[in-house]
């Protein structure tokens, strides 16, 4: 089986999922998943003072997107693998904080 078919085959099951649950926020970790739910929202809308968050709607469902690199990302200064890490800290949180508030 060729890799981009099964990558293929997981976006189709992702967006089966998200079709399901329809989540009003989205956490997504790495840009493989960012990318996949990029093809499939509408009216996606980006916020000039959150770089990791964006709106759209699944459908009629509005749904927030927290895209974040992946905890593991191999630049430093991406990584959010423990509590101190300033991507957590100065990205992450007050990402997610928002999106709360927003919801």
């Amino acid at each position: 089986m060729r890799s981009c078919y099964a990558l293929d085959t997981c976006r189709e099951h992702f967006l089966a999922t998200l079709k399901i649950l329809q989540p009003t926020i989205l956490i997504l970790q790495g840009e493989k998943a960012a990318g996949w739910t990029n093809t499939f929202l509408t009216d996606v809308r980006k916020f000039a003072d959150y770089p990791y968050l964006y709106e759209g709607y699944l459908g009629e469902v509005r749904t927030l997107v927290c895209a974040f690199y992946h905890p593991s990302a191999q630049r430093p200064w991406q990584r959010w693998d423990h509590s101190h890490a300033p991507y957590l800290t100065e990205f992450v949180e007050p990402t997610l904080r928002e999106a709360i508030r927003l919801v």
